[in-house]
């Protein structure tokens, strides 16, 4: 196990990227979790230029000359080298990735450093104690709600993460009160016991007609947009800003509530 003085060194790194990422070796179902950190973008860096930190050999040489049967996901980008780190050390758990042996790794990373033994419990050093050791804080379990308060579902990071939505800094401002909303839901900690739902501005749903006036269907602005349909031209035929009628074939008019 590394000491704490060389841990401490590794969280101090600044680069201008810092995330931590998942290889699948998709013919043998095997798995590596790790953490990078770099001066370009983690999409022109992962299994490009990086395969990652695992002193398995065999595992490095393979995935360069067969990167066909492997998979490359990054799971989170951060700000600091540190946040990268310490979820790390949060998935190496959930997984123990030291003895689990759909796993290449051959250690897991902790708060102090490499326990590549198996026997280091998931514990804070001193230097750490009272720190999240995850970027929602010790894998705390967030809450989904819509805009009328009603509850959606629940699950960590991870979960939320498969999911697409972005887990790295907006879903974590609204937990902790810096922004109200996020892609129109509200998000709290389940065991926030003083959160207080915000006051939110409800979105703008645009209801969408054929030239004959029969309705088709209804959506805020982002369904039409994954459709090709343009935003300002939506927005202006809605409020008669355009001396065009219709958009695309489409007759359109803001929902009134």
């Amino acid at each position: 196990m590394l000491d704490t003085s060389s841990c401490t060194s590794i969280y101090t790194i600044e680069k201008s990227y810092n995330y931590t990422y998942w290889i699948t070796n998709i013919k043998e179902h095997k798995h590596y979790i790790g953490v990078r950190s770099c001066d370009i973008p983690p999409i022109y860096d992962l299994g490009i230029k990086y395969f990652s930190s695992s002193h398995n050999k065999e595992f490095m040489t393979n995935q360069k000359n067969t990167p066909k049967d492997y998979e490359y996901k990054i799971i989170g980008i951060f700000e600091t080298r540190k946040e990268a780190l310490l979820h790390e050390i949060e998935l190496h758990h959930e997984y123990n990735v030291g003895k689990n042996p759909r796993f290449y790794n051959n250690s897991k990373q902790t708060a102090t450093g490499y326990d590549r033994n198996g026997v280091t419990d998931y514990i804070h050093s001193e230097h750490m104690k009272g720190k999240n050791n995850h970027r929602y804080g010790n894998g705390r379990i967030i809450e989904q709600y819509d805009l009328y308060k009603n509850f959606i579902q629940e699950g960590n990071s991870l979960y939320f993460d498969n999911l697409g939505f972005s887990t790295n800094s907006s879903i974590y401002a609204c937990c902790n009160g810096r922004r109200k909303t996020y892609n129109n839901y509200i998000w709290k900690y389940k065991d926030d016991t003083s959160f207080i739902f915000p006051n939110v501005k409800f979105p703008i749903i645009y209801q969408q007609y054929d030239l004959n006036g029969n309705f088709i269907k209804e959506g805020v602005i982002d369904t039409f947009i994954k459709e090709g349909f343009h935003k300002t031209n939506i927005h202006s035929c809605c409020r008669h800003k355009t001396h065009v009628n219709t958009v695309q074939g489409f007759k359109w008019k803001f929902k009134l509530v």
